[in-house]
């Protein structure tokens, strides 16, 4: 615990020490400190925002966003959708204009342009009813030009898939699952071949069958 307290506050007070406007002006972050420090301001915001929310298994929200910031950042580079510190810091912030009161105009403030627009793509637009919701936003994901949206995305399914469905909520898991595999199928044209993506598939097909226990 002390240990974890520690971190915390070094990356606090790395946070203090951001200057945001270099983060976009000229690019990428321009060392491997700027990155660290503005991967950290993420962090605090989604653990901020998130404060209280828990997933279905009762652990804190913020782990998802965590485990989604890391995937996301591997992907990236492994798949060359560049910069990977966008798809890490979006990672993190995925779920905050959906879920929390934080504004686009205050990622865009903070974050800039492309970490902003990546997560209002992968943000639901809740005054639609379901299902029309979900139809507009794997058109959105269908349609968008941005290939990092894409690779946050798939990081969100993959951490989801993997997040252990209690036998009572088989029936959800596998509704959860339909749905999935047409969010998969809207992001295919960045990670269709990615052997990540093939996993989530067969993941996701073996879960549409409410009978089977996640291991």
């Amino acid at each position: 615990m002390a240990r974890e307290e520690t971190a915390n506050d070094m990356q606090r007070k790395a946070a203090d020490a951001i200057d945001a406007d270099r983060f976009w002006s000229g690019g990428e972050p321009d060392s491997m400190t700027d990155i660290l420090q503005v991967a950290t301001a993420a962090s605090d915001l989604a653990r901020e925002k998130h404060a209280g929310q828990q997933r279905a298994d009762g652990t804190p929200y913020f782990r998802h966003c965590a485990q989604v910031a890391y995937l996301a950042g591997k992907l990236s580079e492994r798949y060359n959708v560049n910069p990977p510190w966008v798809a890490m810091v979006a990672g993190f912030l995925h779920d905050v204009l959906e879920d929390t009161d934080a504004t686009a105009e205050y990622l865009l403030e903070q974050f800039g342009p492309s970490v902003s627009e990546t997560v209002e793509v992968l943000t639901n637009d809740k005054s639609l009813p379901q299902p029309k919701r979900h139809e507009v936003y794997c058109r959105t994901l269908r349609l968008t030009a941005d290939s990092m949206a894409h690779v946050v995305k798939l990081a969100d399914l993959i951490d989801n898939a993997r997040s252990p469905v209690p036998p009572e909520r088989r029936e959800w898991g596998a509704r959860w699952a339909a749905k999935a595999q047409k969010m998969l199928e809207a992001i295919a044209s960045t990670v269709g071949d990615w052997r990540e993506a093939r996993w989530l598939e067969r993941e996701l097909q073996a879960m549409t069958d409410p009978g089977r226990t996640k291991p």
